[in-house]
């Protein structure tokens, strides 16, 4: 192998400075650093021997990259994945190998907000919470700057002190970054976090059931599984902070308290199917931005905080789920036969499915016992989960949907019209179900509402020998799904993937009608303010 002197650099340093000082091999000058910096695994080494100049550059070079995306003329959706897939990955490296200080890194992610909020079409007081949130009931994968920052400092310092090579391992080189938080500390804290998960033992989190999680141990795991468990767990550490921040933000961070409602995960392939002006009505109204009469109140003095259309407090909630005149045109009403007819339209199909099939003679789903030792079997016939559609093959469908509503009178005689009924003469079974587009902070309240209202009902059938259940489910009028739907649906014996269209469609049409609910109301407005 022969040296080549032009590939080479030297560096001569007098009592910490440096010294102008050149080295010659077979009559040929070797460049100093000071002459040609030299760049080794995307780190420039230069003359001052610091980072504050590549600092410098890569906040340039994030601010280029922003503004080029943001001339490019695409829509917004297309520049948030321009954002994700091309100069995320770009800077990513230069903020892991530069000493960069966690400000520097805050100060980038508030510019690169900025715009992300601007190409989402929302106003820039929105929390970055709801941008990040991984727990968001609104989930965009838009990534933290800041998490990703500390992510690949963690990352490579634990890769660091993992390594096989012994003078790496018994030398760990310090990771600066600021004062404000620190790499060794955060390593630290986050495997103290991971050992005491491990005293605890396994804990219930969520709706899932008991053992459906499997926990990975510290005191078992490879160095590899150690270092990514580190790193989950710096991430976890991120999103209690955001969840903390965004529960006492009082109207922003109302979706904290939403017990029953559904994560909505808004993908890039989802954002790319939707206008403009409906991600931004999504997003405004989640976060209670709209220009409601109460916001504009608190944003002008001025401004009155009365319904332009029957003149109580103009709050979103109200304008969207609580105003007597939306109720009595028949605004609410026709929103909600909006979705109704998405859910009918799946449990229809369901029935003609069911109806078409035999009856199963006896239980065909059991558990099947087994001896100490051995597994079961698994299962790969094509046989749907049992549901209450399963037990006969003549069922019925009557909804309130274009005057054909009513309780069957065969059954029983009332007053009251459920939005599904679905009944069986052989089986003498009958299953009603009631939906509700109310406000999303008040699901739980309308479903015991409705689980009221129906419980006579319900006991009359019972007592003229009919098997009866009643289904109350919601559906927030933002598009939020509760759970309530997923149990009715997965009562009906709809698979899960019929189950995720049928939600993912109700809930576009509830969305749709609010976004529409909001422009009459914009445009009631705006004809009163003209008449004045």
């Amino acid at each position: 192998m022969k040296f080549k002197t032009k590939k080479s650099r030297s560096l001569v340093l007098k009592q910490g400075t440096l010294a102008d000082y050149h080295f010659n091999l077979s009559g040929e000058q070797i460049p100093t650093i000071q002459e040609q910096p030299v760049k080794s695994l995307g780190r420039w080494y230069t003359e001052d021997l610091k980072d504050t100049k590549r600092v410098q550059e890569t906040a340039k070079l994030i601010r280029e990259g922003l503004e080029a995306i943001d001339n490019s003329g695409l829509p917004g959706k297309l520049k948030l994945w321009c954002l994700q897939y091309g100069l995320m990955p770009r800077i990513m490296w230069p903020l892991t190998v530069y000493e960069v200080a966690l400000s520097h890194v805050e100060a980038m992610e508030r510019n690169i907000n900025t715009y992300v909020k601007k190409w989402l079409g929302v106003p820039n007081s929105l929390t970055n919470i709801a941008i990040h949130s991984r727990k968001a009931k609104l989930n965009i994968p838009v990534r933290s700057l800041v998490e990703e920052f500390k992510v690949a400092k963690v990352r490579t310092s634990m890769t660091l002190s993992n390594s096989k090579d012994p003078v790496i391992r018994n030398f760990q080189p310090d990771l600066r970054s600021g004062r404000k938080w620190r790499v060794s500390a955060a390593v630290e804290e986050a495997e103290a976090r991971l050992r005491h998960k491990e005293v605890v033992g396994a804990t219930q989190t969520g709706r899932q059931g008991l053992g459906l999680i499997r926990h990975k141990w510290w005191s078992s795991a490879t160095e590899k599984e150690r270092r990514e468990m580190v790193v989950q767990e710096v991430r976890e550490q991120e999103e209690e902070k955001r969840v903390a921040v965004a529960a006492g933000l009082a109207k922003q961070g109302m979706w904290t308290t939403w017990e029953s409602v559904e994560q909505r995960n808004i993908s890039l392939n989802v954002l790319w199917q939707m206008e403009p002006l409906r991600i931004s009505f999504l997003w405004r109204s989640t976060y209670d931005l709209l220009p409601t009469p109460a916001n504009l109140s608190k944003w002008y003095e001025e401004r009155s905080d009365c319904c332009a259309a029957c003149g109580q407090k103009g709050t979103l909630q109200h304008i969207l789920s609580a105003c007597p005149s939306a109720l009595s045109s028949g605004k609410y009403t026709w929103r909600h036969n909006n979705v109704l007819r998405v859910i009918v339209d799946a449990i229809k199909g369901r029935v003609e499915c069911v109806n078409a099939e035999e009856v199963p003679a006896g239980n065909q789903y059991f558990t099947p016992f087994l001896k100490e030792g051995s597994q079961p079997r698994k299962d790969t016939s094509s046989k749907r989960k049992p549901s209450i559609l399963s037990a006969a093959n003549d069922w019925k469908v009557k909804a309130d949907l274009d005057g054909e509503g009513g309780f069957p009178q065969e059954i029983a005689l009332t007053l009251l019209r459920p939005d599904i009924v679905i009944w069986s003469e052989s089986s003498r079974e009958v299953v009603f179900g009631e939906l509700s587009v109310p406000w999303e902070s008040n699901i739980e309240e309308a479903y015991e509402r409705k689980l009221t209202r129906y419980a006579e009902l319900e006991a009359v059938c019972r007592d003229k020998g009919w098997r009866s259940s009643c289904y109350p489910f919601e559906l927030g009028c933002r598009g939020f799904v509760a759970a309530s739907l997923h149990k009715w649906l997965n009562k009906m014996g709809l698979s899960r993937k019929e189950i995720k269209s049928t939600t993912r469609a109700a809930a576009e049409a509830a969305e749709a009608g609010s976004a529409w609910i909001w422009n009459k109301y914009l445009l009631e407005e705006r004809r009163k303010r003209s008449d004045r």
